[in-house]
């Protein structure tokens, strides 16, 4: 029965089964929602039934339902995405004015971490070039913040999940030059926030992000130092075989854009040994599919 989903059932599933994981979600939120759940619950309401199934009515409901009391800044966030997507920009002006209250925010920081989680649940379904001047706007006013705090992990996950969105629209090759210069921005930024805001281990993958892009904007020598500067990361601070061996994937990509077989050759197959222990079944799909990029 999909009412027997947890969240982390519905989390592992939602890409494969949305229409199951939406009906999982509203059996769930007719009962009481954990507060410590709230966030993750109004997450999915947005990423199902909002993103996937594009019923942001509903999603709003849902997220009222799971996080209506809770003061959780990112369940706080998902509600206001979802009421202005659902066409409440009443409740999402209140909900914003509440996420600077709990979190002295200032309002515009607040608006802008908003509208970036509002273009990471549209990027996929908007026209191409319809989110490039959403995006460049957003990266002219974050230009203008000497701190992203205290909602740098906002502002990260946001433009994280934006970039890797377009550049799986892209199929991981951006030619164009305004995309390419909108998309390192992103990355960069993404990368800034999270050293304010991570742990070491949102500081590697935010050197992956840039190194992503830099290999698909074919900027070879950036690439390659985005991802050492993951891999001393990970060195210096203790062990992250998953995230070494894409680290190293894209390594070997730069090496080879740069004209050094060897050394791609060399990356790459430090990348297969670790790719071979993995322990989650799901990834090894995903490192087959970048190593074959």
């Amino acid at each position: 029965m999909t009412a027997t989903m947890t969240i982390d059932d519905m989390i592992t599933r939602h890409d494969e089964e949305p229409e199951a994981v939406a009906e999982a979600l509203l059996a769930l939120v007719a009962h009481d929602v954990r507060e410590d759940d709230a966030a993750r619950c109004s997450w999915l309401a947005n990423h199902v039934l909002g993103e996937k199934l594009d019923r942001w009515s509903e999603a709003f409901d849902v997220c009222t339902l799971c996080a209506g009391s809770s003061r959780a800044p990112n369940a706080l966030r998902n509600r206001a995405v979802a009421a202005t997507l659902a066409g409440r920009p009443l409740d999402a002006w209140t909900l914003e004015r509440t996420i600077a209250e709990v979190t002295s925010a200032s309002p515009r920081l607040v608006s802008l971490a908003t509208r970036l989680a509002i273009l990471q649940h549209v990027v996929h379904s908007e026209a191409h070039g319809r989110p490039l001047p959403a995006l460049t706007a957003c990266l002219d006013e974050l230009r203008d913040f000497e701190s992203v705090q205290p909602l740098g992990a906002m502002v990260g996950a946001g433009l994280n999940n934006i970039v890797s969105a377009l550049l799986d629209r892209a199929k991981h090759r951006v030619d164009d030059p305004a995309w390419r210069s909108a998309l390192r921005a992103a990355a960069e930024s993404a990368r800034r926030a999270w050293r304010e805001a991570g742990s070491w281990m949102q500081h590697e993958r935010a050197d992956y992000l840039v190194a992503l892009v830099c290999n698909a904007s074919a900027d070879w020598d950036a690439a390659l130092a985005a991802a050492q500067s993951g891999l001393a990361t990970i060195e210096a601070n203790g062990s992250e075989d998953v995230d070494r061996a894409f680290l190293l994937l894209e390594a070997g990509r730069a090496h080879r854009g740069a004209g050094r077989p060897d050394e791609c050759e060399s990356m790459r197959a430090a990348a297969f040994a670790l790719a071979a222990a993995f322990e989650e079944p799901s990834l090894r799909p995903w490192f087959d599919e970048r190593a074959a990029a």
